[in-house]
């Protein structure tokens, strides 16, 4: 155990740590990510060569409008909506609940 978490900290420790607007992470490794900065956000995407693709985005933080809705709307009017011209917003639903949790009593 023992030789697997000294091993562990030496694989991390060579991994690149970078920080973005207070975020801290560590940067995908392996070839292939580009890396791009844009206004207010940083990504990384990887296209391999079946055509399939991922992205990850950490975006800059901004100011509260003071409450989850108002957040929302801000943020979809402003990151989504204006970039890709849609002239509706996004159907709410209701949360589905999809699993349940059965408390086990302890034998303790």
């Amino acid at each position: 155990m023992l030789v697997f978490g000294l091993l562990m900290t030496g694989i991390t420790g060579l991994a690149q740590k970078e920080k973005y607007d207070g975020v801290a992470y560590v940067a995908p490794g392996g070839s292939g990510w580009r890396k791009e900065t844009a206004g207010s956000f940083l990504s990384y995407t990887l296209i391999n060569d079946n055509k399939k693709w991922c992205q990850l985005l950490i975006y800059k933080r901004t100011a509260s409008k003071g409450n989850v809705e108002a957040d929302f709307a801000s943020e979809w009017a402003g990151l989504t909506a204006k970039q890709q011209q849609m002239i509706s917003g996004p159907k709410k639903e209701a949360v589905k609940k999809i699993c349940r949790h059965r408390e086990r009593k302890s034998e303790f």
